[in-house]
């Protein structure tokens, strides 16, 4: 404690400490997306890899040309849409966008994986990083990287919508956000969507125990266990 500093006051946080969480969250989702772009440098592949690669392509020109509709455009739309909208603000080809955005959206699933493990399960520093270290990698042993980005695009979504949900559990704003990245979920594969909300449910019912102790105790019942998965469902 310095001579100016009154006892028992705060004092303020430091930049470069505030500055740490967000430069090791770009760092390591810079590093899960070289991971596996660098699989195209070292093995020089001419098109973007994934059997589903030319129907999202096909999907994403067509509504960046003509919108939504017609050929079913209007089903799943969510992965369409948000290529098509890149591709008018990045100047890239669609062909071009379906070999960087799944990279990309495997960064922000391990990414949200890990702000989900914090929000929800008090996961901290270095534990936290190789959460989403994990989370990045093992999607390499999936159909997700670079060909099932529909449902790419939705785990994404969901695993952001209950790390918002977690913080709104604890007591801090999250509940809109998480409703709408749910909406957005849907958008993108509301089949899946739909097994994940029985997964909520079946979880809330298994809660229903000790989320009654909660409200007996003077817990709100939406901030419950039970209901905070109700209300997401």
């Amino acid at each position: 404690m310095t001579a100016r500093e009154a006892p028992g006051s705060i004092r303020p946080p430091r930049p470069l400490r505030s500055l740490a969480l967000p430069t090791a969250a770009f760092a390591l989702g810079a590093a899960i997306f070289a991971f596996y772009f660098l699989a195209y440098r070292v093995r020089l592949f001419p098109v973007p890899v994934g059997f589903d690669t030319s129907w999202y392509v096909w999907r994403a020109r067509y509504v960046g040309e003509h919108g939504l509709g017609p050929l079913d455009t209007a089903v799943r739309p969510g992965h369409a849409l948000l290529s098509s909208v890149l591709g008018s603000v990045t100047g890239r080809s669609q062909l071009e966008l379906a070999a960087l955005l799944p990279l990309v959206l495997v960064s922000v699933f391990a990414l949200a994986l890990g702000a989900w493990a914090s929000a929800g399960f008090g996961v901290r520093r270095w534990r936290w990083g190789i959460a989403v270290a994990v989370a990045g990698t093992l999607l390499g042993a999936t159909r997700f990287v670079g060909e099932n980005v529909a449902n790419l695009l939705l785990l994404a979504l969901v695993v952001t919508g209950l790390a918002a949900l977690a913080r709104w559990v604890g007591g801090e704003p999250g509940l809109r956000g998480a409703v709408m990245l749910f909406v957005a979920a849907g958008l993108a594969h509301w089949t899946f969507l739909a097994v994940v909300g029985a997964i909520l449910a079946l979880a809330a019912v298994t809660a229903v125990p000790s989320s009654r102790r909660q409200a007996a105790a003077g817990v709100p019942l939406l901030r419950t266990e039970a209901g905070s998965r109700r209300t997401s469902t």
